[in-house]
């Protein structure tokens, strides 16, 4: 044997002084991603370590079989990993639940985060780890600890039937780290969503970088030479200037960076005692957050995400964010990690397993508990007059609108069963229906079609297609919608209208116009022409005015009626006419063909700033959807333009 890897019970100070440098990284990027604009690389940081850590108790963790092997490191991982966990999903629920006006998202994330697999169900929710709306889920960061989970899985397999523990060789630990390393790697670049999608939450994607730390435990075995050259002071430094540099790199958020902050991280969990950064990681300040870093990890993502959605981002606001992050951590790591490692008894240790693993039910019976109560009275909204609901009832008793008109092929209802139930005939014989289709822009208008109703006795239609608008472009197949249009046309008379709202704006990009505009506006164009000789008209639904809160909470009014979140008039009209720019010559050149400017009936020309609330009552249940009664305040607006354009609403 050439080496020898240290004991895992050697303490490392440097280790926790990397640590402190990950953690830190990850809180300043978070509170303002300008600090520290690639702090996001923190958390590469952090897999690299836990590859080092985990390899050396694996390694070094002699046990007689299997069974035991396995044991001993999942009990070890559950007491390291689930207090703390509990503690902090726990009370975020909770302040999720009384807090967020919505908070499904939040609730469904830490039920998940309490298994191992948050990082899954973000992505089936089609979860951007980088977009402004995830910082609203109060444990999206949650999705790191259920990649390193899921390592876990597959790895003490690995280490156990590779290891050579009599003969001390190497055995094919290394050879197996190198292979898994490079297919994971190909498929960072293969997955797509490296920006904070499937690449960035799957662990196939990131085992390279815990692999990384793994051959870096292993490497006293296979590579003294190596060993010995990263030992050398001007390694260790130009190492740790790299770090540095990479952290504070201006670039555009990616997973693929994790290729430049992994390789001096391998460097530097090697450095030995007589170099700059060893001593330098190992003072008392960063031996001291490196100890904590798991704790202020838990903590920071949620104190961040509450005060967003109550305060306006300040450099108080951010020293607040910071303080009360150290304290719940300080509290956190005395009060729950240290007096629980300190268990180590094995009698004691199954009676804390037995309570640890009823914490858990409790706890996961608590959020679907509080996912099947709603809060009618958010505290995050106490400043508004009143809340009101996001969606209004559909006009028929024997449907719930979410339930049984809403088609994204994850419910069990069929476009036969969706046609039925969400079409409500008119209160008159000869009235026309409003045919309305598209995706949730579409959805968002159930308030105004209750009040059409209601008010002019028109009939009403509306089956939202999530994501999908109508009509289809050229390249795009949606077998539900294309479905549902088919089955629609015999029902259409002469005088129905159909009606068609859609995203306009990218959500990423504020006030820029999708890009796929000019294509959908001739599918438009088509589609009225199509229906042209049948007597149906095309309505297209203009935006509403889109605002840059992160939630709706955050624009609760003052005692004066002032709300932070009110945009300039001219700004957002100009973005506005551009959309309508698009549908300029397709209306000029068909008569059936209308563009109904809500963007103008929410915000007139007369204001010089537009607002997302009326008399201390928001219109609005997140940035670019109205709630129920933002729908139904459109209502004296359309029917004023249908009377404008002599559709009929009398028989």
């Amino acid at each position: 044997m050439t080496g020898s890897v240290t004991s895992s019970h050697d303490y490392r100070p440097h280790i926790d002084g990397l640590r402190a440098i990950a953690v830190m990284a990850v809180i300043f990027n978070h509170m303002d991603h300008r600090t520290v604009p690639s702090g996001y690389l923190g958390v590469d940081i952090f897999f690299v370590i836990s590859g080092f850590v985990i390899t050396l108790s694996l390694h070094n963790h002699h046990a007689a079989d299997l069974k035991s092997f396995l044991a001993g490191f999942y009990a070890r991982r559950f007491r390291r990993i689930v207090p703390a966990l509990l503690a902090c999903v726990g009370i975020t629920a909770l302040a999720a639940w009384l807090l967020d006006p919505d908070p499904e998202i939040s609730l469904k994330t830490g039920l998940t985060a309490l298994v191992g697999v948050s990082n899954l169900y973000l992505l089936s929710i089609s979860a951007d780890y980088f977009a402004q709306k995830s910082a609203l889920n109060f444990l999206t960061h949650t999705w790191s600890l259920g990649v390193e989970e899921q390592f876990y899985l597959l790895f003490p397999l690995l280490m156990w039937f590779t290891r050579q523990p009599r003969t001390g060789s190497r055995g094919m630990a290394v050879p197996l780290l190198l292979v898994l390393s490079a297919v994971s790697i190909a498929l960072l670049f293969a997955i797509p969503g490296a920006r904070g999608g499937a690449a960035y939450f799957l662990p196939f994607g990131r085992l390279w970088e815990l692999a990384a730390g793994a051959l870096m435990a292993l490497a006293p075995l296979y590579a003294p030479r190596l060993v010995k050259t990263c030992a050398t002071a001007s390694v260790q430094m130009i190492a740790a200037a790299v770090l540095i540099g990479v952290l504070f790199l201006p670039v555009a958020p990616s997973a693929i960076w994790a290729l430049a902050i992994v390789p001096p991280t391998m460097i530097l969990v090697l450095a030995p005692p007589a170099t700059w950064p060893f001593r330098a990681l190992s003072l008392s300040p960063m031996r001291w957050l490196g100890r904590v870093s798991y704790s202020l990890y838990l903590w920071h993502w949620p104190v961040i995400s509450i005060s967003l959605m109550l305060f306006r981002p300040t450099p108080r606001v951010a020293a607040i964010q910071l303080v009360v992050t150290l304290l719940l951590a300080t509290l956190t790591y005395y009060g729950i990690e240290q007096p629980l490692r300190a268990q180590r008894a094995p009698s004691v240790q199954r009676r804390l397993f037995m309570r640890l693993g009823w914490a858990l039910l409790i706890t996961a019976l608590m959020i679907i508990a509080l996912l099947s109560i709603a809060n009618h009275k958010p505290l995050g909204t106490n400043m508004f007059g009143r809340l009101p609901p996001a969606f209004s009832e559909w006009p028929s008793s024997s449907s719930r609108h979410e339930r049984d008109c809403v088609l994204d092929g994850k419910r069990p209802l069929s476009v036969e069963m969706a046609l039925a139930q969400c079409t409500v005939s008119p209160s008159r014989a000869g009235l026309p229906t409003l045919w309305v289709m598209g995706d949730s822009h579409a959805g968002q208008l159930r308030g105004l079609l209750g009040a059409l109703h209601e008010r002019a006795g028109l009939g009403i239609h509306l089956v939202e297609t999530p994501g999908i608008p109508f009509p289809l472009m050229q390249g795009m197949n949606n077998p539900l919608r294309e479905n549902l249009f088919a089955q629609t046309q015999p029902k259409l008379k002469k005088g129905d209208i159909i009606i068609l709202a859609r995203l306009l704006f990218d959500r990423e990009e504020y006030l820029r116009p999708v890009q796929d505009l000019d294509q959908w506006a001739s599918a438009v164009e088509a589609l009225a022409q199509k229906l042209q000789p049948l007597g149906v008209s095309v309505i297209v639904i203009g935006p509403v005015p889109m605002y840059r809160y992160p939630s709706i909470a955050r624009c609760a009014p003052d005692r004066a009626g002032r709300t932070p979140c009110d945009e300039p008039r001219p700004l957002l009209a100009a973005a506005d006419a551009s959309v309508n720019q698009a549908f300029r010559h397709a209306l000029t050149q068909n008569s059936n063909l209308f563009y109904f400017d809500s963007f103008s009936a929410l915000c007139p020309s007369s204001r010089l700033t537009c607002t997302p609330i009326a008399k201390r009552v928001p219109l609005y249940r997140d940035r670019d959807h109205l709630n129920a009664l933002g729908a139904a305040s459109l209502s004296d607006a359309f029917l004023e333009f249908l009377r404008a354009h002599q559709l009929a609403l009398t028989p």
